[in-house]
């Protein structure tokens, strides 16, 4: 047992924890890892495009991430809907076809 879960049964036996991160305070796992990629796997549509991964979520956001088998590092993040998104999207070449409540939103990448 090592990390964060030696620190809780430390903490639970009354002996003081200090914990010392190299990046953000939660690690990898909360920031870029297992976290995140189940937090995205419940509640966007995904679509391999390629060398990455693209997320609609369902607040309209389009998150664009480079997978690993150990963490997904994320690239870019864009609204592109204003209402909730309704459909996966499609890409087609470099343009991105969403579809919120009301409307079917053309994105063109470069």
């Amino acid at each position: 047992m090592g990390g964060y879960p030696a620190a809780i049964r430390a903490a639970q036996l009354g002996l003081s924890v200090v914990l010392v991160e190299e990046d953000k305070v939660g690690g990898t796992c909360l920031h870029r890892g297992c976290i995140p990629a189940k937090a995205l796997l419940q509640s966007a549509a995904l679509l391999d495009a390629g060398s990455v991964m693209l997320a609609l979520t369902l607040n309209g956001e389009l998150v664009a991430f480079k997978p690993s088998p150990a963490e997904y590092t994320e690239l870019a993040r864009i609204k592109v809907a204003s209402t909730e998104t309704w459909a996966h999207p499609v890409v087609a070449g470099n343009r991105i076809f969403v579809k919120d409540s009301e409307t079917v939103g053309l994105w063109t990448f470069e």
